[in-house]
């Protein structure tokens, strides 16, 4: 199956808005942390959406996406971002991602707090890069920082499983960075 990549493609189209449960949850989540700043930066954030959903938390939300022509507040790549945030976050991002590692080491470098990921488990698409397991998802993010918190996805539930993720359509992971959440 020939894939398509999102991040050089503009319009709607890939870009279904099912994360407004995990970025409302991770919201509310990261509201109660302590917290170096109140700046969140959404990576991928396609056509915006996410703003509405984390903003009422409290946060200043800064959206990403390197496609062409999208409601972002920047489309410069990862690599050409710089500051601090308190999150950094990728609501089902990373499985359009070819390089795991890179792009994990700059969600990483970019946050003085946490990093937030959800993720589809075992899900393949003409948009997906890599296909997760609940193990290679954790596998693949954890030099990120330290598993704060893990929860399972499923059809009208959730379940916080710390590393034991096993079962479910998506995971929604909270990593500290540096001595955030200890």
């Amino acid at each position: 199956m020939d894939k398509v990549d999102l991040a050089v493609t503009a319009g709607e189209r890939g870009r279904e808005d099912t994360q407004w449960f995990t970025q409302g949850l991770a919201a509310t989540l990261c509201s109660a942390l302590p917290m170096p700043n109140r700046l969140w930066l959404d990576v991928g954030a396609g056509m915006g959406r996410s703003r509405e959903r984390i903003e009422p938390h409290g946060f200043r939300v800064i959206t990403q996406d390197p496609a062409p022509d999208l409601p972002v507040d920047t489309d410069q790549p990862l690599e050409k971002i710089y500051g601090e945030f308190g999150v950094v976050s990728a609501f089902d991002v990373i499985e359009h991602v070819k390089d795991v590692p890179a792009f994990t080491k700059e969600l990483s470098r970019l946050s003085c707090g946490y990093v937030v990921l959800s993720a589809p488990l075992d899900s393949d698409s003409i948009y997906h890069f890599q296909v997760f397991t609940p193990q290679y998802l954790l596998q693949q993010t954890s030099c990120i920082g330290r598993l704060l918190l893990a929860y399972e996805l499923g059809e009208g539930w959730v379940r916080r499983m710390d590393q034991r993720i096993k079962e479910g359509f998506g995971a929604l992971l909270v990593y500290s960075v540096g001595n955030w959440g200890v």
